[in-house]
């Protein structure tokens, strides 16, 4: 008899059990085969038991239970990969530290956007609050780890193209790089001219 999988709580999808079989120490994987989320465990009812077991809602705060981690792989490229513990999320991090995190819910987190649950320094705002109109801002939470002057562009040179958060890597380099920003804050005021 198969043993009864909860469906993956991130996409909803059905998930499989497969026996590892390494030499004489076998382990059992469940994968989600749409969204690719999946885990290793050394015993099928501990396979079970953690695939099965879904974080508890929580009034005040919404806990990640995975986390998806981008890791830079060139200008446009990534690769994926999800952290089920928060052992493995640090050790990635060790490891990659210019990744993209994201956390995973069992459920969506209650009116609050995933660029606030981390705290926000001051003077920043969430993503989800700029504008959106190609007015220039300063973004935050980029894979090079640096604030840069940034906008959102809907309309590229060469005719319609998807809507994205672009830079510019420099004066010399004017062509728009698509960002992935978290935070964003209004560029400051210029500073007044010197009178003579």
């Amino acid at each position: 008899m198969s043993p009864t999988l909860k469906p993956c709580p991130f996409c909803g999808s059905a998930a499989n059990l497969t026996r590892i079989n390494f030499p004489h120490d076998p382990r059992y994987d469940i994968e989600c085969h749409e969204c690719w989320v999946w885990g290793r465990w050394n015993t099928e009812a501990d396979a079970i038991t953690a695939w099965n077991t879904r974080a508890l809602e929580r009034e005040a705060k919404a806990v990640p239970v995975a986390w998806k981690v981008r890791i830079p792989r060139g200008p446009d490229a990534y690769e994926i990969r999800f952290a089920s513990t928060a052992g493995q999320l640090r050790e990635m991090e060790a490891k990659w530290p210019l990744a993209l995190v994201e956390p995973l819910y069992a459920s969506p987190p209650q009116n609050r956007p995933a660029s606030q649950v981390r705290d926000i320094p001051e003077g920043w705002q969430p993503i989800e609050t700029a504008p959106r109109d190609g007015t220039k801002v300063l973004l935050w939470g980029l894979a090079h780890n640096e604030a840069v002057i940034g906008w959102y562009l809907i309309d590229g040179d060469f005719g319609k193209r998807d809507p994205k958060w672009v830079f510019a890597l420099s004066a010399s380099m004017p062509e728009a790089t698509s960002v992935e920003p978290t935070l964003w804050q209004p560029l400051p005021s210029p500073p007044a001219p010197e009178s003579e």
